[in-house]
């Protein structure tokens, strides 16, 4: 009868120790299905940075394209006004209209 109750006693610690590894094994699997999905999540984070950084440099290639073009158009407004400068110190050109040209060669003026 002894034997018995030693056998009944290893038996239920035995048990409760297998009871315990499957909680521990839980609790693990538990665990890595956490990290698993963080790191789905996390994966979804930088596919998303990665489109953000795409779309932020074709931004860029554009505004560095309109900062360009801008830059050459300025450059030949500022000859153009050069230009005009020059005419207008020559004295052939007026605001209001062209300078009035004296001599033979000169458009008869209307009336």
């Amino acid at each position: 009868r002894e034997r018995e109750r030693v056998f009944f006693i290893s038996l239920v610690f035995l048990q409760a120790e297998m009871e315990e590894k499957l909680r521990i094994i839980q609790e693990r699997d538990e665990g890595l299905r956490e990290l698993e999905q963080d790191m789905i999540s996390l994966n979804e984070i930088q596919k998303e940075l990665a489109r953000h950084v795409h779309e932020q440099g074709a931004a860029l290639d554009t505004l560095e394209a309109n900062v360009t073009s801008t830059a050459h158009i300025v450059s030949e407004g500022v000859e153009e006004l050069k230009m005009a400068d020059k005419y207008l110190a020559k004295g052939w050109f007026r605001f209001g209209g062209p300078a009035k040209v004296s001599g033979p060669s000169a458009p008869a003026e209307k009336k």
